[in-house]
């Protein structure tokens, strides 16, 4: 079994670490989920009827009492052999979370800290030599580089999305760790970015330079890992028949239960999955050929709260100040991501609705898109269901017959789509939003929903200058506008 619950960690990356289930497998059909929940339950059901007296083989053993805390240092050895031609190891299978040429950048980074720091960049797990635990592994890191200095895990998430998972502990530096080494969650990167891509390893590795360079000295010392050790010497004890009878009927019962949970679970994963790949097979090949891959249809959330707003809208002015710094003075649009800048900052410091929030975000997503081409933009037209979602696009003739998004459709599912299509009239609509109404889908149940005067509102409803100008649809230069609109201009 795993080892009782430790005591709450302070992390360079926020709260405590959860173990992640592996990545789900693509949606083929939905009595592939029965059986794979059913046979899950059996499993689960086997599992827990003798749980409790049996032993604990197939987990990882309980770390030791004593340093390095690990029952093996294989791993550990391999990354300070590492760590001592350079301070920023990147494990094998994390290079692809890295941009190219960002390795030497987080180097740069670390020898600017003021002390010594080492960061690894390796994939954490339960069944690891740390039980998947961060700040174990970095005590046994320190315990076989043994050199003072900041020690970082960078623990990439699946998928290569989200920032990664951060862990430092400080051994023998002179500085305070929890005013060096903690990060508010405020300042971390949207969950939703591309690691890679938007080098997020290189933006929280320069936050935690930061707070170390910027703390206030303390007294060198290094930390001592929390977890439970009473129980590790004691003998394990044999089974008997009474405890595996006392153990049968509930294991059985949980296990149903939990196969029923697992079935429901799958089936509704199922038709989640085979919806989008509907929604990305009704999309014309082509029709987002004219739109820069930033403003493309993307996933945003139907229902945002002002934090969240402000979070993504923080995150985009930190890519648009980087791309700004990038682009040569002479850019044809340098001008005008300068003034989306500006607007979108006033807009982040002053008192408005959500729904500017709303605009100064798509303001600064489009200027950064308009610095990656070479010719004068103009403000494009985003989705009129949600603004998040990207620039909209032209309507396309809905393909009939066999292969036609609705040729598996009944004939009253393609009278309903045709109404609902006819109902949007003129609305802008993403590649995505216009997909889902080519298949029938009532698009405007999925309309932005905002938080407006205490309550929740349809942001096509809220009144003023974003209502409008269509977040841009009818102002050409949309920037000096905004800035006019607040008399900053």
């Amino acid at each position: 079994m795993r080892p009782p619950a430790t005591a709450p960690r302070r992390t360079a990356a926020g709260p405590a670490r959860t173990a992640l289930p592996a990545r789900a497998a693509p949606y083929a059909r939905p009595a592939l989920y029965a059986r794979t929940a059913l046979a899950t339950a059996a499993v689960l059901a086997a599992a827990l009827t003798g749980a409790a007296p049996a032993s604990a083989d197939g987990y990882a053993p309980s770390p030791t009492p004593d340093p390095p805390y690990v029952h093996d240092t294989g791993r550990a050895a391999r990354v300070a052999e590492a760590l001592r031609e350079d301070p920023v190891y990147v494990d094998p299978e994390a290079v692809g979370h890295l941009a190219q040429g960002e390795e030497a950048r987080v180097e740069a980074l670390v020898s600017d800290a003021g002390h010594p720091v080492f960061v690894a960049v390796v994939p954490s797990t339960y069944y690891d030599e740390s039980n998947g635990d961060p700040e174990l592994f970095l005590h046994a890191l320190h315990h076989e580089l043994g050199e003072p200095g900041v020690y970082v895990m960078a623990d990439p998430r699946s998928g290569a999305i989200g920032p990664f998972d951060l862990t430092a502990l400080a051994f023998d530096v002179p500085v305070d760790p929890y005013e060096a080494l903690w990060i508010d969650y405020e300042d971390m990167p949207d969950g939703e970015l591309p690691t890679a891509e938007n080098e997020l390893l290189t933006e929280q590795v320069g936050t935690l330079v930061r707070r170390i360079r910027d703390a206030p000295e303390g007294t060198a010392s290094s930390p001592t890992p929390y977890f439970v050790d009473e129980y590790d010497d004691l003998p394990p004890e044999e089974p008997t028949d009474a405890d595996y009878l006392t153990d049968l009927f509930p294991g059985i019962i949980v296990g149903i239960m939990l196969g029923l949970m697992l079935l429901g679970a799958g089936l509704l994963v199922g038709v989640a999955v085979r919806s989008r790949r509907e929604v990305r097979a009704a999309v014309p090949a082509g029709a987002e050929d004219g739109i820069p891959p930033l403003l493309r249809a993307r996933s945003a959330p139907r229902v945002a709260n002002p934090r969240r707003l402000t979070r993504m809208l923080h995150a985009e002015l930190r890519r648009l100040a980087r791309e700004i710094e990038r682009a040569p003075a002479d850019h044809p649009n340098h001008s005008r991501a300068v003034a989306a800048f500006d607007a979108a900052t006033l807009i982040d410091k002053g008192d408005h609705d959500a729904t500017w929030t709303v605009g100064a975000i798509t303001m600064a997503r489009a200027a950064r898109a308009e610095l990656t081409v070479d010719a004068p933009a103009r403000t494009p037209a985003f989705c009129s269901v949600n603004p998040l979602h990207g620039a909209s696009v032209d309507r396309w003739p809905t393909p009939s017959g066999r292969n036609g998004p609705m040729a598996k459709k009944t004939p009253k599912a393609r009278a309903t789509a045709r109404r609902a299509s006819a109902a949007l009239g003129d609305r802008r609509l993403c590649a995505r939003c216009r997909a889902r109404s080519d298949l029938g889908d009532p698009v405007a149940q999925r309309t932005l929903q905002v938080h407006v005067d205490g309550r929740l509102r349809q942001h096509d409803t809220v009144d003023g200058f974003w209502k409008s100008t269509a977040y841009g649809r009818h102002t050409p230069d949309l920037a000096r506008r905004v800035l006019k609109e607040l008399d900053a201009d």
